[in-house]
């Protein structure tokens, strides 16, 4: 089943949302996205509990503490494949780091993760690539329109570099475009 929202959902209507879905067990896809979630505590308890194959939480307005609330219920996940994280532009290193590293969870199974037009520093882009290299499954990544001035030249080099000598050889799509590489 799927179950799609967009408009004026907030944490409040979210945990009301997932205990109404608390005997919903095959859910499969749920969309949030352009609603006013912040903290992601009732989505970290729906991934621990539910089969979702796909989250997606492009354009909320998901801050620091969500993103590690929504890091430890992607590590407690084995059935999440795909992930839309767009226009979060509340996140900032410590959150991503912490849903980077949630990448590298053995139950971790996403295969498509989408991050774009989000604000990922260069600490934060070498937690990605670090992650990749301890996950098997991520095939799809879309970093594409990040703000052009979070990742210096120096950090785009080190990720270019980091790629080129990554283990992972699983990546088969990856979306750069709008960042201005030259």
């Amino acid at each position: 089943g799927q179950i799609t929202s967009e408009g004026a959902i907030d944490d409040d209507k979210a945990r009301a949302l997932v205990r109404a879905l608390a005997g919903h067990s095959s859910l499969g896809r749920l969309i949030l996205s352009e609603n006013n979630i912040r903290g992601c505590d009732a989505l970290a308890t729906l991934l621990h509990s539910h089969r979702l194959a796909l989250l997606d939480l492009r354009e909320n307005q998901i801050d620091n503490d969500g993103a590690v609330v929504l890091a430890a219920g992607i590590m407690g996940s084995n059935t999440l494949n795909d992930l839309i994280l767009e226009y979060n532009p509340n996140i900032t290193e410590t959150g991503w780091q912490a849903i980077f590293a949630a990448l590298q969870s053995p139950s971790c199974r996403i295969t498509q993760l989408s991050l774009r037009h989000n604000t990922i520093n260069d600490a934060a882009a070498l937690s990605l690539l670090h992650a990749l290299t301890g996950n098997g499954h991520l095939k799809n990544l879309d970093i594409s329109c990040l703000d052009r001035y979070t990742i210096t030249t120096a950090g785009w080099r080190t990720l270019s570099t980091l790629l080129q000598n990554t283990n992972n050889n699983v990546i088969e799509n990856l979306d750069l475009c709008g960042n201005g590489l030259n």
